[in-house]
Order: C-alpha cells, then sequence, then structure tokens
C-alpha cells in the first residue's frame, strides 16, 4: 500500500513539472482590434509585435511568419486581429490567422 501511494506521489509530482507554468490555461477563437507595435529584436517576450485595445488590454504576437509580418507591415497603425488566443504565465498571446489595418474611417465607427 505504501509503494502504490509512493508510485502515485512521484507520477503526480511529474505531472506537476512537466505542466509547469508554461501551458496554455485557455484557448479560443477571437478577433482583436487595437494598436498594433512591433516589439524589437531584443524583446524579452520573444514576440514581434504587441496590440493593445482601446480598453488597455495588452495581447502578445506569436513568433511565426503571420506574426512577424503583422510586426513588419502594420506597426503604428490600428488592426483587426483574427486568431488563437492564449494565456501563458498571466499573459495574453494570439496567433495571428488573418489581420488588416484598419482605415481611418473604421476606426471613427468603432
Amino acid at each position: 500500500m505504501l509503494h502504490r501511494m509512493l508510485v502515485v506521489c512521484v507520477a503526480l509530482g511529474l505531472l506537476v513539472a512537466f505542466l509547469g507554468t508554461d501551458v496554455a490555461v485557455s484557448e479560443e477563437k477571437v478577433t482583436v482590434v487595437g494598436l498594433a507595435t512591433a516589439c524589437g529584436e531584443d524583446c524579452e517576450h520573444g514576440c514581434p509585435a504587441t496590440v493593445l485595445t482601446a480598453d488597455e488590454v495588452l495581447y502578445r504576437v506569436t513568433n511565426d511568419d503571420k506574426g512577424k509580418r503583422l510586426a513588419r507591415e502594420a506597426d503604428g497603425c490600428n488592426v483587426e486581429v483574427k486568431g488563437t488566443l492564449a494565456e501563458k504565465d498571466g499573459e495574453r498571446w494570439i496567433s495571428v490567422d488573418t489581420f488588416k489595418i484598419l482605415e481611418e474611417e473604421e476606426e471613427e465607427e468603432e
């Protein structure tokens, strides 16, 4: 009996160690509208860009081809980003499916 409890405890400990805090708590498809800002290559978070919404929610953009394209083409622009939201270490990350730069007329309508 003691041996079985020890095995269960070790297994649970390994599971917790394996999962750590880097696991995405939730993933869902979202549309985010806000100001895109390219990050420098020395960004400590490893993201090519961020999107800051009007209500000051910050989304970090994942470091993949579409995220890098958003950083290059939309730096300083208001954008609509559609993608998958994941929370990691208490921060919101969006993996870009598509994005479009919003024209000033569209910005005023919102």
